[in-house]
């Protein structure tokens, strides 16, 4: 089989695909660990303290822990797209790689 040089195989295929994998696998667990202790943010009882003011912190300390739930559970659902971004992209990479090593005969690290 002929080869052709690296500067053909690209103009043929493509770049390889880009994409920082380990940069999006850590950020994917970094939002999941936010969203952890958002969903663990508890209802805050607060007793003997009743006023104006108090029935005001009481309910933005309710809306605040409502708020970190959905933030939690938004952040878990960019965490689980950015798992699949992974595996696409690299499964784009391996294609992409045997594709370069056939046209080529080299195989990339």
């Amino acid at each position: 089989m002929t080869t052709v040089s690296h500067a053909e195989a690209v103009a043929s295929i493509g770049p390889r695909p880009p994409g920082d994998l380990p940069g999006m696998v850590r950020l994917a667990e970094e939002l999941r660990q936010v969203a952890r202790l958002l969903a663990h943010a508890a209802p805050v009882r607060i007793d003997n303290w009743e006023s104006r003011a108090a029935r005001d912190a009481k309910a933005m300390i309710s809306n605040a822990a409502s708020t970190a739930r959905d933030v939690s559970a938004d952040l878990e659902r960019a965490a689980r797209l950015l798992d699949n971004e992974v595996a696409e992209l690299t499964a784009s990479r391996r294609r992409w790689a045997r594709r370069y090593s056939e046209l080529t005969g080299e195989c990339l690290p």
